[in-house]
């Protein structure tokens, strides 16, 4: 029976039922990681900066077999101009054989996001190609005033036991009702994964990814599984239930050493 990190939520305030465990696209893997990651319900794919084909391939056969309506894709663009936002999100969609996808992501947004693009990727969403919009950044204390313009509904952010500032800076302040929240670079691309415990053993990468699932605040935490043994790992998250108190405060304290 599957824990409570293995039971889907919604996405914030998009109503988007979605998977605590996410996938991402750049390291690739087998079409069947996705497949089967699928059928356990993780079911958002950031088909991200690094384009893999197995990820196409698995939304494309994924759609195709009547689920579409059970998956969230979100796809991006790193352009900073308007004419590049439209030419971007039509290509990613006739790749993927996809008549809509369910986030679009301005990617790693700085303090500022031009008006231009705001308004481009407003339109977007007005013809239908996406859902809902959101962007991706470091800039943490941007998103609680992004979120309440109700242009964007989903952020991906940077959120680690050694990286926890948005505990304090960003989840106090975000708007009721909350957009969606996605945190990457869980483990540091796996630098995190290395750390030290007391007792000499290292902390692990299921560590790292349990300690950000357990915060209530997260609604997805994405994964980047390089093979199907990994991703078969990654699964045993969903049989668990969310970190106590006194764990997440250890694995604070580690982060800090």
């Amino acid at each position: 029976m599957a824990g409570i990190l293995g039971q889907q939520m919604p996405l914030g305030r998009t109503g988007l039922m979605v998977g605590r465990l996410g996938l991402g696209s750049s390291l690739g893997g087998p079409v069947q990681l996705y497949r089967e990651a699928f059928e356990h319900g993780v079911n958002y794919f950031w088909w991200g900066a690094v384009k893999r084909f197995a990820m196409r391939d698995a939304i494309r056969e994924i759609a195709a077999g009547g689920k579409r309506d059970r998956l969230v894709v979100a796809l991006i663009t790193y352009a900073r101009w308007r004419s590049a936002y439209t030419r971007s999100l039509e290509r990613q969609l006739r790749t993927l054989h996809l008549d809509y996808c369910d986030v679009f992501l301005a990617g790693y947004t700085g303090k500022k996001i031009n008006p231009t693009l705001i308004d481009e990727m407003a339109k977007l969403k007005e013809r239908g190609l996406c859902r809902f919009l959101g962007v991706t950044t470091h800039a943490r204390r941007i998103v609680p005033g992004f979120a309440r313009n109700n242009i964007f509904d989903v952020f991906h952010i940077r959120y680690s036991f050694a990286h926890p500032g948005a505990d304090t800076d960003l989840f106090p302040y975000l708007p009721d009702p909350r957009p969606g929240i996605v945190a990457f670079r869980t483990t540091d691309r796996g630098r995190l994964a290395h750390i030290k415990r007391p007792d000499g053993t290292p902390v692990g990468m299921l560590d790292a990814f349990h300690f950000a699932m357990s915060n209530p605040c997260i609604d997805v935490v994405t994964t980047d599984p390089g093979t199907l043994a990994h991703m078969r790992e990654n699964l045993t998250l969903l049989d668990m239930d969310p970190m106590t108190v006194c764990e997440r405060e250890d694995m604070l304290q580690m982060g800090k050493m």
